[in-house]
């Protein structure tokens, strides 16, 4: 694993620690996994030309190897080194296995002291001087056919701390604890920016073909400091002018620029091309609220024949010379953010800047003058692509006022009542007729307008909003109204009616608030008839239930029966009901009319002698109301058959 530009610890600046997670895996011909800081060009490391395969050394018990990390020289040749290595670097060695060099000089990588798998630190250049120790004792202990844990802490003195350990349930050998300090490989520390990596070798032979090492690396814990910067600008007689505390008129076209620096910290900050991360646009008319973005303004997007786009520097290999990349920039609606085509990365002292375009509205809802206050949100990942987010706003948010042309005055016209297809109707029945309005609308501004309907001065409906208002009359059509005038809290009578519509626009003009007012009159007329019968009967029974004597039985469902009169005050009239033969759906069978009965706390009635009184609501029980008289020579099935109910002035 070869170190990037983005793997870099600034200590010219760095103020608190870093520090990130690894796990490591071992087999049996790993030869050894290394940690390490190098102070170069990231671009000069590359993999091990060969490995760590030995061919002057055949009969050793292992292949000799610098760990892909350790100069190591050629004795045979004097062609040193034999490998690339890390150059200035500081080496944490996790080694599985004793090195042998060359001609089995075992101390050529500086492993005569120890017994077998062990952990040391020394310098790429001279491996034989080792400052950390930890001896296994025997050769493959990291190959415990299970993983290891390895924590790395590095704080801006110098000073590097770790923990490596054995993730075996039970048994292995634990944690292992150590501190190195970096300045004894590194001088004037704190003027360096080094560059971190992992290296990793394994035995190659032909009894052995192949080996396996792994590692998997955590995110880094990357601490940022960085400075969000909102500036919004336009042309005034081709002059660019900072809108912060101005006043704006509408149709004015605004330029953004959002620039995040990456002052300080332990890394690099990206952005993924993805709509989880990227530059937030937080707009309101409210300084404290982050809702209800876009208001006032409204984006320019490549639809519109312009592309917002994303500039940041790209440094050379050495980490200077910044040159200048574009990348246009998508936008997501949902999120209201923008975010790259592709990845962009922000090393420590470079900055990424958004650029895109608004335009005030030339019309919108409210008042004359409108403060909006601009906010935007940072979002990106630290160290790398994947790495955690972080988060910056702006300290101060961009405030400047949009400037109005004078409120106009909506108007209103022409209210009428209407029937259900809002053809004008100026009677209504009770009961009967579904009761609308409309009315006809304006407004030049396109301000936000607001209606109420008073009947007989009683309130109907209140403060019903209106937001499509144009400069040419539109009609309103209501909604439907139920008329009862049996309901005492109702708000219609028996006769002429009156309706009043009160409309209201809350921007002021002149300070005041308008109120406009329209009024008419409609009749309604009274309704005598039935408001609900129960329509199908019922009864079901098998032949051997019903009696040899005809009987009425009782039927499976109660019965209502609902009557209203609110056009004549007579009390002469009343429900009477008659019926006609019963005829079998399916066989020549019927039952006559006769055996149809009427069923009260009185006993049983004849349909030609029953009258019930008007205006009431009647519920019958199951052994109530409309019977029916049976036999068991009745055939079984259904019947059809009129049943007529009448309401009739019996004087």
């Amino acid at each position: 694993m070869v170190s990037t530009s983005s793997n870099r610890i600034d200590f010219t600046n760095m103020s608190t620690d870093i520090g990130f997670t690894s796990y490591l895996y071992f087999d049996e011909d790993t030869e050894g996994i290394t940690f390490f800081l190098h102070d170069g060009n990231p671009t000069n490391l590359f993999f091990s030309r060969r490995g760590i395969y030995n061919m002057y050394d055949p009969t050793a018990g292992h292949s000799p190897k610098s760990l892909g990390a350790y100069y190591h020289p050629d004795l045979l040749t004097g062609i040193a080194p034999i490998d690339k290595y890390i150059a200035n670097g500081m080496i944490l060695e996790f080694d599985n296995k004793i090195s042998t060099g060359p001609l089995l000089n075992i101390n050529a990588l500086g492993d005569r002291e120890f017994s077998g798998a062990h952990i040391a630190a020394a310098s790429s250049g001279n491996p034989t001087t080792k400052s950390f120790k930890k001896d296994f004792g025997i050769n493959s202990e990291f190959s415990t056919n299970s993983w290891w844990k390895l924590d790395i802490n590095i704080t801006p003195a110098g000073m590097l701390t770790f923990t490596m350990e054995d993730l075996r349930q039970t048994g292995g050998y634990g944690i292992t604890e150590g501190t190195i300090n970096i300045n004894d490989y590194f001088t004037n520390l704190p003027s360096k920016k080094l560059y971190w990596g992992f290296t990793a070798t394994a035995e190659f032979s032909l009894l052995s073909p192949r080996a396996d090492a792994a590692i998997f690396l955590t995110n880094p814990r990357f601490e940022v400091q960085g400075e969000l910067v909102h500036e919004i600008t336009t042309q005034e007689q081709g002059v660019t002018v900072n809108v912060n505390g101005k006043k704006i008129p509408i149709n004015t076209e605004l330029e953004h620029a959002v620039t995040f620096y990456n002052e300080e910290g332990d890394g690099s900050i990206f952005l993924n091309p993805s709509e989880d991360n990227g530059i937030t646009i937080l707009t309101s008319d409210e300084e404290e609220s982050k809702s209800n973005p876009f208001e006032f303004t409204e984006l320019i997007l490549s639809e519109d024949g312009y592309q917002p786009y994303f500039t940041y520097q790209e440094l050379d290999s050495n980490g200077e010379n910044a040159t200048r990349i574009d990348v246009n920039a998508f936008y997501d609606s949902s999120t209201q953010r923008f975010y790259p085509e592709e990845a962009i990365e922000i090393p420590i002292g470079t900055e990424v800047t958004l650029h895109y375009k608004t335009k005030v509205k030339s019309e919108f809802q409210g008042l004359e003058y409108h403060n909006v206050y601009e906010r935007v949100e940072f979002i990106g990942r630290t160290g790398t692509t994947t790495g955690e987010y972080y988060h910056a706003q702006v300290e101060h948010a961009v405030e400047y006022e949009i400037q109005r042309e004078p409120n106009h005055p909506p108007e209103i016209d022409n209210l009428r009542t209407t029937n259900a297809v809002f053809g004008e109707k100026d009677t209504f029945i009770d009961f009967q007729d579904p009761f609308h309005f409309t009315f006809d609308y304006l407004d030049p501004d396109l301000d936000r307008l607001y209606y109420s309907v008073w009947i007989n001065d009683e309130l109907l409906i209140e403060n019903q909003i209106i937001t499509d208002a144009e400069e040419e009359f539109k009609m309103h059509q209501s909604r439907g109204f139920k008329i009862d005038l049996k309901d005492s809290d109702g708000v219609f009578k028996l006769g002429e009616n009156t309706i009043k519509l009160t409309l209201t626009d809350n921007r002021p003009i002149n300070d005041e608030i308008t109120y406009l007012e329209l009024n008419g009159t409609f009749t309604v007329e009274g309704f005598i008839g039935f408001e609900f019968v129960t329509e199908e009967y019922s009864w079901k029974y098998a032949r051997s239930q019903l009696p040899m004597n005809r009987k009425a039985q009782a039927r499976e469902e109660g019965m209502r029966v609902v009557t209203r009169n609110t056009l004549n005050t007579s009390d002469s009239y009343r429900v009477t009901v008659s019926a006609e033969e019963l005829n079998h759906l399916d066989m020549q069978h019927a039952i006559s009319e006769e055996y149809l009965v009427f069923k009260n706390e009185w006993g049983e009635i004849a349909l030609s002698a029953l009258t019930l009184e008007i205006d009431k609501k009647y519920e019958f029980s199951e052994e109530e109301g409309l019977l029916l008289r049976l036999n068991n020579q009745d055939e079984l099935g259904v019947y059809s058959g009129t049943i007529t109910w009448k309401i009739e002035d019996v004087l």
